[in-house]
């Protein structure tokens, strides 16, 4: 029985290409911009793929198909419910083929429309999968150039620290050091530990810490330099809705003006 479908479907394969892939690009915006000829090409190596499945009990095509499939209509912005529905449109193709050539055997019928059904709807699960993994491949791509901006951004936010000769470090809204520059870290300074609380610098003694000082009231606090290791600016970092979720605080000063610290006397 096998044979025999396989023979009317590899027959009906230009028809069926072509009436799939008109289907599946009138089923969503993104599809109407591809072009027919590409759909259809991806239409006919698909029922290939299901004839192998059908035929041997063979998936593998199928998986390479769906390996390629997915990536790229992740990339091309596709959700995986929109490629579900045009894999499945397949039924709606290949089932008027088979009813043409078998609706004078019932049991034939039933069968080759099962074998369809289960192989498409195989396809569709191997499909998931791929289009899962794509989506996570995706994220980490992301996440490592967010993190190389990052990287970069950190570089040179520390050279103009050094070139200052200042130090840096951040605090979250608890207080607890999440990021320090090497000044900041050093044995001299002592002022970040990162993951623990962050300890106003002895010399600060009889000040209120600026950056507890920073996160109450959510605006720059700053006071006059008063050695390399002393915080003497904090400033509140905001998330795009406007809540404070960090605080930076820059130590030294010592060897550059700072008209913006200065403090009216009485």
């Amino acid at each position: 029985m096998t044979g025999k479908l396989g023979d009317v479907l590899r027959e009906a394969r230009p028809t069926i290409a072509r009436s799939w892939a008109e289907r599946v690009r009138l089923s969503s915006p993104l599809y109407r911009r591809a072009p027919l000829e590409e759909l259809e090409s991806s239409a006919g190596e698909f029922l290939d793929a299901l004839l192998d499945a059908m035929t041997f009990g063979n998936y593998e095509r199928i998986v390479e198909f769906m390996n390629d499939l997915a990536p790229a209509r992740a990339q091309q912005g596709f959700e995986a419910a929109d490629v579900q529905r045009a894999l499945l449109m397949g039924c709606d193709v290949i089932f008027p083929v088979i009813e043409r050539h078998f609706r004078d055997d019932a049991r034939h019928l039933v069968w080759c429309v099962t074998q369809v059904e289960r192989a498409i709807h195989r396809a569709v699960y191997l499909f998931n999968e791929a289009f899962q993994q794509a989506r996570v491949r995706e994220v980490e791509s992301d996440r490592e150039e967010v993190c190389g901006d990052r990287d970069a951004l950190v570089r040179r936010f520390q050279a103009l620290l050094a070139a200052y000769k200042l130090g840096a470090v951040a605090v979250d809204t608890q207080l607890a050091v999440i990021w320090a520059d090497e000044q900041a870290r050093s044995a001299r300074c002592g002022v970040a530990t990162l993951g623990e609380r962050h300890v106003c610098h002895p010399l600060a003694d009889g000040d209120e810490c600026l950056l507890a000082l920073a996160l109450e009231t959510g605006e720059l606090q700053v006071r006059e330099p008063v050695g390399d290791c002393v915080i003497f600016m904090a400033m509140p970092v905001r998330a795009e809705g406007g809540d404070i979720v960090e605080v930076l605080g820059i130590t030294g000063g010592t060897s550059i003006p700072c008209a913006a610290c200065s403090v009216e006397e009485d």
